[in-house]
């Protein structure tokens, strides 16, 4: 008899639904048949199956658009060889989808936003744009790690011709209608780090407007038993002990350092914007000096921390948009790896946000699923060749975001940061009012 725990190995919806209700009621609360959690809303729940295993419902997010905000962004295509080219750059009005449930992330950024349309407009730039596996080869000796190691670089130029050649008997498999061998994942580079018996191996790819972590795991895993494997034996006789696919070194779903100083896992993305100082006063309510004194005590307490990079939240609006636009949501660690700047410069601050390894694709994912579908249309990024714009306009949107947080944590001691966390944090009360003394309220609202 089929284990109906194993909820992923029911083919009907329906049955899996009614199944998960059993299950839960024995030690839990009763769930009815047309209980919220099972509501699919107007779509077919068969879109969301292959998707989600296990699959019973859905769980709403609220999604608020805000903006529009102009970014100045710039195009960009890849060449023969995969390198990035810069394109025109071109101005347009974006509308960010934000799901969220945190009161207060869309009315800040909002503000950030209208203070960055006053000053022209957020200017971004994508540096690189690269996708990573780091595998592993444990060898008997540190010897045949080294000479591994010098092999794997020296041959970089013939894995690359491989993945890329015509002939290669792979390029026409599939496995369940799914390609073994991606066409669109362009081995770039190779790096290789020994440590003790062992060879990590850091394949670098280009992946076009996927995310590309699918992607590079299965030509990387056809290098590894095709290409490596038997011609480094052939050439040497050494055979490695073991192989791991990933062993820590792609930097996948996980903040490191080495990607947030050379970016290289996802893509690395900066944004700019020179506010001045009317615009500090009259939209973002505090002084510029304010602005900086606060960038300087922060880039302390970020020393003092041990943080990665040194920024206030990026990870919100980031989070938000992802979620909305059906990114990955465990790529939110890595892809909120951020330095925030401010500094002098002629007509005000030129504030700039570095996201090292922003994680986003258009095509491919969470992308085809209707709704987050249809927010990636709205912002005008779905498809061939809107990654490296939609990497621009989250990058512009968390700029902003940082913009107004930082603001209201910088002006009159902090105050406006602490008003916008009572009146909007959360869901509203209906319960009373903790009592207070009437004049510290009165004070606090004209204060505020």
């Amino acid at each position: 008899m089929e284990d109906r725990s194993e909820l992923h190995r029911i083919d009907s919806i329906r049955e899996r639904q009614a199944a998960f209700r059993t299950l839960v009621g024995h030690e839990g609360p009763t769930l009815v048949e047309d209980d919220p959690v099972f509501d699919f809303g107007r779509i077919d729940p068969a879109v969301y199956a292959r998707s989600c295993e296990a699959l019973v419902g859905q769980v709403a997010i609220p999604v608020g658009i805000v903006g529009p905000l102009t970014v100045n962004y710039r195009d960009y295509a890849e060449d023969a060889t995969g390198e990035l080219v810069e394109g025109d750059v071109r101005s347009r009005a974006f509308w960010i989808p934000m799901a969220t449930h945190e009161g207060g992330l869309n009315a800040s950024l909002n503000r950030g936003i209208k203070a960055a349309n006053e000053c022209g407009g957020v200017t971004t730039y994508v540096l690189k744009a690269a996708m990573t596996r780091g595998s592993c080869y444990v060898f008997e000796t540190t010897d045949q790690a080294f000479r591994f190691s010098k092999w794997v670089r020296d041959n970089a130029a013939r894995m690359k011709d491989w993945l890329e050649d015509p002939g290669n008997p792979f390029r026409e498999v599939e496995v369940k209608g799914i390609p073994v061998l991606s066409r669109y994942a362009r081995l770039r580079t190779l790096h290789s780090h020994v440590i003790s018996n062992a060879c990590h191996t850091v394949f670098e790819y280009t992946t076009g407007d996927a995310c590309g972590q699918n992607m590079t795991t299965r030509n990387t895993y056809l290098l590894h038993s095709y290409f490596i494997l038997p011609r480094f034996h052939a050439e040497t006789g050494i055979a490695p002990a073991h192989f791991f696919l990933e062993a820590n070194t792609g930097g996948d779903k996980k903040s490191s350092h080495l990607y947030h100083i050379h970016g290289g896992h996802g893509r690395t993305v900066m944004a700019s914007v020179i506010i001045r100082e009317e615009v500090g006063q009259t939209i973002l309510k505090c002084s510029l000096d304010d602005v900086l004194k606060l960038r300087e005590v922060g880039g302390e307490g970020g020393i003092l921390a041990g943080m990665l990079g040194m920024a206030v939240n990026p990870v919100n609006a980031i989070a938000a948009i992802f979620a909305a636009t059906g990114q990955d949501l465990a790529c939110v660690g890595t892809s909120s790896m951020a330095m925030m700047t401010a500094a002098e410069c002629p007509g005000g601050i030129q504030c700039t946000l570095r996201l090292a390894g922003l994680e986003v694709g258009t095509v491919g994912g969470g992308t085809t699923l209707p709704h987050q579908g249809r927010y990636l249309e709205i912002m005008g990024c779905r498809g061939e060749g809107g990654a490296n714009r939609f990497a621009q306009v989250v990058a512009a949107a968390a700029l902003c975001l940082e913009l107004s947080t930082g603001a209201a944590m910088a002006a009159a001691g902090s105050l406006s940061f602490y008003m916008a966390h009572l009146e909007r944090g959360g869901m509203k009360r209906t319960s009373p009012p903790a009592q207070v003394a009437p004049g510290v309220v009165a004070q606090l609202g004209k204060e505020g």
